[in-house]
C-alpha cells in the first residue's frame, strides 16, 4: 500500500481517540452514522471486543505476527500493533474500509508495523 496516495479528509469523516492500557490511539470512522461497530466505538472511545483483545495482547510477545482476516476498519489490526507490539498482516478486500485502515496506520504511525492486503 502506499501511504503517500490517501486523499484528504473530508469534513464529514470521523476520527475517534481510542483509548486503552494507557494507549491511546485514532481510528477513522468512515460510516459511524450507520455502521454499530463505529457507532459504538465513536461513543465509547474504546477498543470494540475490548476484553478479548486485552486476553490476546497479554498472550502475545512483542513483534509477534498476528493475521486479522477481514480487518474491517483495523479495529483489532491497529490494537495489536500499538497496545501489544504485534506485527500484524490485515487482509480487507472492502475498498473503502480498506482506504480508512490506510488512514489509521498513517496516522499512528504503525504502517511499518502492518502489512496491508486488498
Amino acid at each position: 500500500m502506499q501511504l503517500s496516495a490517501l486523499t484528504p479528509e473530508s469534513a464529514e469523516e470521523v476520527v475517534a481517540t481510542v483509548e486503552d492500557a494507557g494507549v491511546s490511539y485514532a481510528l477513522f470512522l468512515p460510516n459511524a452514522d450507520r455502521d454499530h461497530i463505529q457507532k459504538l466505538i465513536r461513543g465509547s472511545g474504546a477498543p470494540y471486543e475490548r476484553d478479548m483483545l486485552r486476553d490476546m495482547a497479554s498472550r502475545l510477545s512483542p513483534g509477534a505476527l498476528v493475521v486479522d482476516a477481514g480487518a474491517n476498519i483495523g479495529n483489532h489490526t491497529v490494537y495489536l500493533a500499538k497496545v501489544a507490539g504485534a506485527q500484524v498482516a490485515a487482509f480487507e478486500p472492502n475498498p473503502a474500509l480498506c482506504a480508512a485502515l490506510e488512514r489509521s496506520l498513517a496516522r499512528n504511525g504503525i504502517a511499518g508495523q502492518v502489512r496491508l492486503r486488498r
